[in-house]
């Protein structure tokens, strides 16, 4: 499935939870084939990603469940007989304070961080895919990295 893993990357972030992520991206695509031929000469990675947040925030109007993060075990797959049992401790450390910082952004600020940061998407593909301009995107996009840089330095 195109794009599969960015759609889920974006469910994850969204709902804090690898069972609702599961479940929201089954959702997008089945909605995402059920209206391909909606696609009108538009990308289909941004499209997809709009699909995930729509049915994310039906999901959430509809069950009104509040979303938690489990911390993550921080396994990152590197070598670790090269790097000190310290160094690995503070960069594990710093991701899950990052992590908790990403959750703690108001959902509008984190939406467009992870889309830019995480899944590299252009100014303009976060605006179809959010349905925001794109000057909104940008404003938006810098308050979040402004937040996150006071917060984890603070």
């Amino acid at each position: 499935m195109p794009h599969f893993d960015s759609a889920y990357a974006v469910a994850r972030r969204l709902t804090r939870n690898d069972e609702d992520a599961s479940d929201i991206v089954q959702e997008a695509y089945l909605r995402a084939f059920r209206f391909y031929r909606g696609l009108r000469g538009g990308e289909a990675r941004p499209w997809l990603l709009k699909i995930v947040r729509n049915v994310f925030y039906s999901s959430v109007r509809k069950n009104q469940w509040a979303v938690k993060l489990p911390i993550e075990d921080g396994s990152d797959g590197f070598e670790t007989s090269l790097r000190s049992a310290e160094s690995i401790l503070i960069e594990n450390s710093q991701r899950h304070r990052l992590l908790r910082l990403l959750d703690d952004l108001p959902e509008t600020y984190r939406a467009v961080l992870v889309l830019r940061e995480i899944q590299g998407l252009s100014y303009k593909q976060i605006s179809e895919a959010l349905q925001i301009p794109k000057g909104t995107v940008m404003s938006r996009l810098s308050r979040a990295r402004l937040h996150l840089r006071e917060c984890f330095h603070s």
